[in-house]
C-alpha cells in the first residue's frame, strides 16, 4: 500500500465528483485539512473513513488502499486473496476454536454427566436383582439406555460447539 497512490486515488474520485477539499471534508464530517494530509499522503483515513469514504465514491475499500480502479475480477481475486490471509493469520482454527469449546462444554457439563453415569451404573445391580432370570433383557435395556444417554450428551455437546464456533457472538 502506497500512501502517495492512495492520497492521489483519493484526490482524483474527489475532483471528478466536482467537490472542493472543504466541500468533501463537510460531506463526510471532517476538515479540509484532513483531506489536503491524506491527499498528499502524509497521512491515511483510519477503517471506519475508509468505509465512509468507500461509500460517498462508490468504490471498494481494496481499490482506495490500491490506489486505483479495479476490475470486477481484481476485485473478486483480492477478496479471495484478504480472505485467504484472514484465514491464514486467524488467531484460532477451526480445530482449535472446537477443542476450546469442547472443553468448555465437558466443564460447565461434568458434575451432570457423572451424575447420569452414577445413576446408569447404579441400574446394573438393580436389574439384577429385580429380574432374577431375565438378567439378560434387564442387562440389554440398561446397556441401551447408556446408549441413548451417551447419544444425547455427545449431540448436546456438538451442538453447543458448533454453536459458539459460528455465532460470532460468543454469548
Amino acid at each position: 500500500m502506497n500512501q502517495m497512490k492512495v492520497g492521489e486515488f483519493l484526490a482524483t474520485l474527489r475532483k471528478e465528483k466536482g467537490l472542493t477539499q472543504a466541500q468533501l471534508g463537510e460531506e463526510i464530517g471532517v476538515t479540509n485539512k484532513t483531506i489536503s494530509r491524506w491527499e498528499n499522503g502524509n497521512y491515511m483515513p483510519d477503517v471506519e473513513m475508509l468505509l465512509v469514504l468507500s461509500e460517498f465514491f462508490g468504490v471498494t475499500v481494496g481499490e482506495i488502499l490500491k490506489g486505483e480502479r479495479q476490475t470486477p475480477e481484481e476485485i473478486i481475486s483480492s477478496s479471495n486473496e484478504t480472505i485467504s490471509q484472514v484465514i491464514r493469520n486467524d488467531r484460532f482454527t477451526m480445530n482449535e476454536r472446537a477443542k476450546f469449546w469442547k472443553n468448555k462444554w465437558l466443564k460447565e457439563n461434568l458434575f451432570s454427566i457423572v451424575l447420569c453415569v452414577i445413576v446408569w451404573l447404579g441400574l446394573f445391580p438393580v436389574c439384577y436383582f429385580f429380574l432374577g432370570d431375565g438378567k439378560t433383557l434387564g442387562g440389554g435395556v440398561v446397556v441401551l439406555m447408556g446408549v441413548i444417554g451417551a447419544g444425547y450428551w455427545r449431540d448436546r455437546m456438538v451442538t453447543y460447539i458448533e454453536k459458539h464456533i459460528y455465532d460470532n457472538t460468543n454469548k
